[in-house]
């Protein structure tokens, strides 16, 4: 069997080499044309020593050796066209590649026909036209990738991808000038693929910057919400308006991917919000100041202070001292200071249609802050009705001209000069 089937091989090999040379191929192909005539060589020795197996394989080997130096301008011609196409040359040399096309299909009958010169002709003609239309293509492509990066490494730099993300802007510079230099000396094919390299850093970097802008946006969105929490009357609120604005504006901006936008507006937005944080808590502090104030006012006129004439006048001169703008900065102290300020002076502030009973009242000295004393409660006394006159002392830290010779519902013991009521002499 394999006798005969290296017989009708070699028959076939022997028409295949002539028809290699009718071609040219020992010429045009000669390192394929003689590797063919080797093998044909190895067969036929093979079959003389009785190895039929492998005088079969040296002849199939020899067959297809005869037959692609015959066809080799073919398929080259072949291979340059589909290169071509591959580079996209029927969109960016649309006539070039037609020609190479057509000429390839006639070159192939002219084979076919055994009208090899003709053939060889057409398939060199068509491999040189596909090559020039693969060229002007790459030239084409680099052309508009070298100027698409330029263009987006611009607005790259617009926004600020050289603070926020420096190295990934390095590296798509070093191959856009590598892509431009490869396409100053006609490497456009790989000026190509090194403008693509560049762009795909532009891309990552714009990736990161568009989470850096949804993260500038939710931090905005936080700051707002604080700030609502400080806006406690209508005047507050209004403050918060040109925040509003802002945030709306930049959330937009954030939307349409205009990242220069997102940034800058995310600056003017903090600095505006420190400002409103500032006038917010300036405007609480004087508020809160002005309702103790109206009730020192209101104390006076329903003529509670006339027992508690001091505490009142100390805790109104303090109030005036107070100034609520240079006090924004320690809002919470300050807060707390208006708070222990309204406790002190409870009986003058909180109680204004109530006694105070046998009290003591014992501010002390004026501080760099908002500071006062506490009532002490003996706890036992009658407490009288309201607008009726109460047994109160009012007791600085100083000694009075005249104390009252004696008070309701005491011992003896704590009446005189420098007895508090239900203590011991001091």
């Amino acid at each position: 069997a394999y006798r005969l089937r290296t017989d009708e091989t070699l028959q076939r090999v022997a028409v295949g080499r002539q028809l290699a040379l009718d071609s040219g191929a020992k010429e045009h192909s000669a390192a394929q044309f003689l590797a063919a005539v080797q093998q044909e060589e190895i067969a036929g020795q093979k079959y003389a020593a009785g190895d039929f197996k492998e005088a079969l394989a040296a002849a199939t080997r020899a067959e297809k050796g005869f037959e692609g130096a015959r066809l080799s301008k073919i398929r080259r011609a072949t291979q340059a066209v589909q290169s071509a196409v591959a580079a996209q040359a029927e969109q960016y040399a649309p006539e070039g590649v037609a020609r190479a096309q057509s000429l390839l299909a006639e070159a192939k009958l002219d084979m076919e026909a055994k009208a090899y010169s003709d053939s060889n002709r057409k398939a060199d003609e068509a491999a040189q036209q596909a090559t020039q239309a693969e060229v002007q293509t790459w030239n084409k492509r680099g052309q508009e990738k070298i100027a698409e990066w330029e263009k987006a490494y611009a607005k790259a730099v617009a926004d600020f991808a050289e603070q926020r993300t420096p190295e990934l802007l390095a590296e798509s510079k070093q191959a856009g000038v590598a892509a431009k230099a490869e396409f100053a000396v006609k490497n456009y094919r790989l000026s190509h693929e090194q403008a693509v390299s560049a762009l795909g850093a532009l891309e990552r970097a714009d990736t990161a910057l568009g989470d850096q802008a949804q993260a500038a946006v939710e931090e905005m969105r936080a700051r707002l919400t604080d700030l609502s929490a400080l806006a406690a009357d209508e005047t507050g609120r209004s403050l918060l308006t040109g925040l509003v604005a802002q945030m709306a504006a930049c959330e937009t901006a954030r939307e349409t991917h205009d990242l220069r936008s997102v940034f800058t507006q995310a600056q003017q937005f903090q600095n505006t919000a420190d400002q409103t944080e500032a006038q917010l808590k300036s405007h609480n502090l004087a508020a809160q100041r002005d309702r103790l104030l109206a009730q020192v006012q209101k104390a006076k006129q329903q003529g509670i202070t006339l027992f508690m004439k001091e505490s009142a006048q100390t805790i109104e001169q303090m109030l005036q001292q107070f100034h609520p703008s240079a006090r924004a900065e320690d809002y919470a102290e300050a807060q707390q200071e208006l708070a222990a300020g309204a406790a002190g002076g409870e009986p003058v502030l909180e109680h204004l249609l109530r006694p105070a009973g046998n009290h003591v009242q014992q501010p002390r000295r004026p501080g760099p802050g908002l500071h006062w004393g506490e009532v002490d409660d003996d706890g036992d006394e009658l407490v009288t009705g309201p607008r009726v006159t109460p047994d109160v002392l009012i007791h600085p830290d100083r000694r009075h001209p005249v104390e009252p010779g004696r008070v309701g519902d005491q011992h003896p013991l704590p009446l005189g000069q420098d007895r508090s009521v239900g203590g011991v002499p001091r």
